[in-house]
C-alpha cells in the first residue's frame, strides 16, 4: 500500500511596514576619478587645492596639450613640449621641461630652488602661481 504524500503549502512571506521594498532603493554609483584626479584627491586635503589649482593653470595656459600620467606624474605634453607636477613628500614639484623657461622663473623668484627644468615649492611657501602660467604659456607658444 502506497502513503500518498501531503502537497507542502508555499511559503508566504511576510510583509514588515518598518524595511523598505529593495527593488525601490538603487544604489547611487561613485563616480568614476581619472588617473589625475585619482592622483589630486590621494594627495590629501593639504595638497589638493595646490595640484588642482596647479592642474587649472596648466591647462588654461596650455590648452592644446595633452593630460596623462607619465613617470606616475600629472603631465601635460604636445608635440616634444611637456610640462608636469608631483606630489613630494615634503614639497610640491613642477617640471617645465625647458631648462630656459625654468631659468626664467627662477630669475623672478630666486628663492625657488629645483633641479635643470625642476622647480620645488616647500609646504608652507609661496607658489607663484601667475608666473608659472606665463611660463607653461611660454613653453607651449
Amino acid at each position: 500500500m502506497a502513503v500518498a504524500k501531503k502537497a507542502a503549502k508555499p511559503a508566504v512571506k511576510k510583509k514588515s511596514a518598518a524595511t523598505p521594498k529593495a527593488a525601490s532603493v538603487k544604489p547611487v554609483p561613485a563616480p568614476v576619478l581619472d588617473e589625475v584626479s585619482a592622483y589630486i584627491v590621494a594627495a590629501g586635503p593639504a595638497r589638493k587645492q595646490v595640484l588642482e589649482h596647479l592642474r587649472e593653470i596648466i591647462k588654461r595656459a596650455a590648452p592644446s596639450a595633452n593630460e596623462s600620467m607619465v613617470y606616475r606624474m600629472p603631465t601635460y605634453m604636445n608635440g616634444d613640449k611637456f610640462c608636469a607636477f608631483a606630489n613630494q613628500k615634503t614639497y610640491v614639484s613642477v617640471y617645465l621641461g625647458d631648462a630656459k623657461v625654468a631659468d626664467a622663473v627662477r630669475r623672478q623668484h630666486p628663492q625657488v630652488k629645483g633641479g635643470k627644468t625642476c622647480l620645488n615649492f616647500p609646504d608652507g611657501s609661496e607658489i607663484p602661481f601667475a608666473t608659472i602660467e606665463r611660463a607653461v604659456k611660454m613653453l607651449f607658444g
